[in-house]
C-alpha cells in the first residue's frame, strides 16, 4: 500500500509540474516571443501572418485568449486528475467522487478537442479580418493531438463507467451481507 501511496504522490507532483509548464509556456510565448523557440514551437498561424510583433493590441489580446482556451481545458483535466489521485490515496477507489473526477476529465478532454478546433479557426479569422475582401482566410484543422485527446477522453469515460459499476456491485453485495 505504501508503494501505491508513493506512486500517487509522485503522480501529483508530475501533475503540478505539467500544469505549471503549460501556464509558463503560454505566458512565455506571448511575453517573450523572440526567445520562445528555446522551449517550444511557435504558433504557425500567427507566424504565417507576420508574428506577434505585427499584431495590433486587439489582435494580440484576442489571439492570447484564443490560444489559452485549449490549454484551460487541459488545466481543468489536470485539476480533476490531481483530485482523483488524492481520493485514491485516501482509499476511496470506488466512491462516487472518483467516478465524478473521471467524468470531469473525460468531459474536459472532449471540450479540449472542440476548443482546439475552434481556436485554430477563430485565430485565422481574427488575424485576417483586416485584410481586404478576397484576402481573408478561413481554416479548420483536426490533428493528431485532437485524436489523442478523443482517445484519452474515451478511456476516462470508460473508467468512470467501470467505477460506477463496481460501486453498484459493492453496494449490492453489502445489502446481501
Amino acid at each position: 500500500m505504501t508503494n501505491i501511496s508513493n506512486s500517487l504522490r509522485f503522480l501529483r507532483i508530475v501533475i503540478l509540474i505539467l500544469g505549471t509548464v503549460i501556464m509558463i509556456a503560454q505566458l512565455w510565448y506571448w511575453l517573450f516571443p523572440d526567445t520562445f523557440y528555446y522551449i517550444g514551437l511557435p504558433n504557425t498561424a500567427i507566424e504565417e501572418h507576420g508574428g506577434i510583433a505585427s499584431l495590433s493590441s486587439t489582435e494580440w489580446w484576442g489571439s492570447f485568449i484564443l490560444t489559452f482556451l485549449p490549454n484551460s481545458a487541459i488545466l481543468y483535466a489536470l485539476y480533476y486528475l490531481y483530485r482523483l489521485t488524492t481520493f485514491l490515496s485516501a482509499g476511496q477507489w470506488f466512491e462516487e467522487v472518483c467516478e465524478q473526477c473521471c467524468s470531469h476529465i473525460s468531459k474536459s478532454l472532449f471540450v479540449y478537442v472542440v476548443l482546439n478546433i475552434t481556436h485554430a479557426t477563430l485565430l485565422v479569422v481574427l488575424l485576417t479580418m483586416d485584410n481586404p475582401p478576397g484576402k481573408r482566410e478561413f481554416a479548420i484543422g483536426f490533428g493528431g493531438d485532437d485524436l489523442m485527446a478523443l482517445v484519452l477522453a474515451l478511456f476516462a469515460l470508460t473508467i468512470a463507467h467501470m467505477v460506477r459499476l463496481a460501486r453498484q456491485q459493492r453496494d449490492e453485495l453489502n445489502e446481501i451481507i
